[in-house]
């Protein structure tokens, strides 16, 4: 999916966006036909999307997931609830899209991206990093808060353009600072329990005092 993502951007910038555009027999000949006449390449490329990412990712994750269970003789379905932040992130990007009458009519889905974007790196890295610490496993992030709320706001209709833009800035600027903030910290405490300077090399005389 991520090849694909990165694919799309290099075709967009060569040929533009007008060839997500085109009618899907067109983009797809070989199995245009497949997909209703009325659709262009893009719907026809984010339905496969979907399928691959349901079929070839969620579901081949879970059976690890279940498989590590049984071997371990841990209840997979507690591992479930797990997942709840996943979708709480996927259903507050699509109403906060869905009813947004400024981020995509006003081409401010950039923006929107970087928060979305840095909120998701958020949440990864957190699992990652409880994974290789034996940590707990982390269940929230302080960085869903601008995402759930941007979703209820728009939602209720609580926006006005110029209210929305400045949130959308002010939640940018949030999650990016508190991200760096997060990536320092655990820098530092690495560093610091290994013993090592981030990005720099100790000199010797310090290095053997130390030792």
């Amino acid at each position: 999916i991520l090849t694909f993502a990165v694919l799309a951007c290099f075709a967009s910038g060569i040929w533009g966006p007008q060839i997500w555009h085109v009618p899907v027999t067109q983009g797809l000949p070989l199995i245009g036909r497949l997909f209703p006449a009325t659709w262009e390449l893009m719907d026809a490329l984010l339905a496969l999307t979907v399928v691959a990412m349901v079929f070839g990712h969620c579901l081949i994750c879970c059976w690890n997931v279940y498989a590590a269970c049984k071997e371990q003789k841990r209840s997979f379905w507690a591992t479930l609830p797990q997942l709840a932040q996943y979708f709480a992130f996927a259903v507050s990007c699509y109403v906060w899209l869905r009813n947004s009458t400024t981020i995509l009519a006003d081409n401010h889905l950039v923006l929107f991206l970087i928060t979305a974007g840095t909120a998701f790196g958020r949440i990864v890295s957190k699992i990652i990093l409880a994974h290789l610490t034996e940590m707990p496993f982390p269940s929230y992030t302080v960085q869903m808060i601008p995402l759930a709320l941007g979703a209820v706001f728009s939602w209720l209709g609580l926006f006005t353009p110029r209210t929305e833009l400045a949130f959308l800035v002010i939640s940018s600027v949030f999650v990016v600072v508190a991200y760096l903030h997060w990536a320092l910290v655990v820098i530092e405490r690495f560093c610091e329990f290994l013993g090592i300077n981030c990005l720099s090399i100790r000199p010797r005389k310090h290095r053997e005092k130390t030792q």
